[in-house]
């Protein structure tokens, strides 16, 4: 397993998560196939958690390498500036409060390999994995993310991805062709694993393995978590449908990010930037217009109708 010593990098972003971060080095130093460096960068954190990263710094040394840091500019650019540091032919992601399971990397590059001995090397290629669900002591929730979250990654197309992500980044493995073709990140990319797994299903292949390789915490601070479809989360879709539709709110979001794509590769992924220009009749008759296999779709049958819902009460503000 020596190879992976030589051929994977591994980001960690960082901002605060003091109680979790060292047993997430731990478990990312105690891989089967450890990686070759592990880069951190710190986004503007207390002076407690810098304490720490330097003591973790000492311990791993050189192993551990910290990118230097400028203050806090949010998760997706602390990304962007780490990926920057990989010199490495293969990278993963790391989130600050998981824990990896000890044959994470093994695994994933395993089936990253099997992808390129197919398809080639030069092909941009991703894998990620589901998560285990776990509190903030580790204590398990009984489901998975994809079970929870209602997601299907078997649907993988850039029509399939441009509303509704399905790689979750702490669980990626990626290689350089994928990196080269992906960066920089734009400041319009809502986060860095959605825009990876674009432009891997838009330019070479994504790969998932059903096992989970993560104990994914679930805690207050989380930056994104497993939320679930639950009554809560309906009721206050419903809300913002029938009381704010020009907020738009994600849904505005991914359509920005559908255009950078768009305007940086040439390649129309979604009608629904044209749809929304439309006054709310003119849309109707463009969908008409359209072939069915190219409307707008989320993953499920109630995200999408809560899409078109969205779709047809929004006006465009002059």
């Amino acid at each position: 397993m020596g190879l992976g010593t030589l051929v994977i990098d591994v980001v960690l972003p960082v901002f605060n998560g003091y109680e979790y971060l060292e047993q997430q080095v731990a478990s990312i130093a105690s891989q089967t196939l450890r990686p070759r460096r592990l880069l951190i960068r710190d986004d503007g954190s207390s002076e407690r958690v810098l304490k720490l990263i330097h003591r973790l710094e000492a311990y791993y040394s050189p192993w551990l390498v910290v990118a230097p840091s400028q203050g806090n500019v949010g998760c997706t650019l602390n990304v962007n500036a780490l990926l920057k540091y990989v010199e490495a032919s293969y990278c993963a992601l790391a989130d600050q409060d998981d824990i990896w399971l000890p044959d994470k990397l093994e695994r994933g590059f395993e089936a990253l390999q099997a992808i390129e001995n197919r398809r080639g090397r030069n092909l941009p290629a991703l894998v990620h994995t589901d998560l285990h669900l776990v509190d903030a002591s580790l204590r398990p929730y009984g489901c998975t993310f994809m079970v929870r979250q209602q997601l299907s990654p078997k649907f993988d197309s850039p029509s399939d991805l441009a509303l509704t992500n399905i790689v979750t980044g702490c669980t990626a493995l990626f290689n350089r062709a994928l990196l080269d073709k992906a960066m920089p990140l734009p400041p319009e990319a809502l986060v860095h694993d959605w825009w990876l797994a674009l432009v891997a299903s838009a330019y070479g292949e994504i790969g998932f393995i059903s096992r989970p390789s993560i104990l994914y915490r679930q805690h207050q601070s989380n930056a994104i978590g497993s939320h679930g479809l639950g009554f809560n989360y309906w009721l206050k879709r419903i809300s913002q449908w029938l009381f704010m539709p020009q907020r738009g709110g994600h849904t505005l979001e991914a359509i920005r990010q559908i255009e950078c794509f768009e305007a940086r590769y040439g390649l129309v992924i979604s009608i629904l930037p044209v749809l929304i220009r439309h006054k709310k009749v003119q849309r109707l008759f463009c969908l008409l217009n359209t072939h069915v296999s190219k409307w707008p779709h989320k993953h499920g049958l109630f995200r999408t109708i809560a899409l078109y819902v969205w779709l047809f009460r929004y006006e465009v503000v002059p």
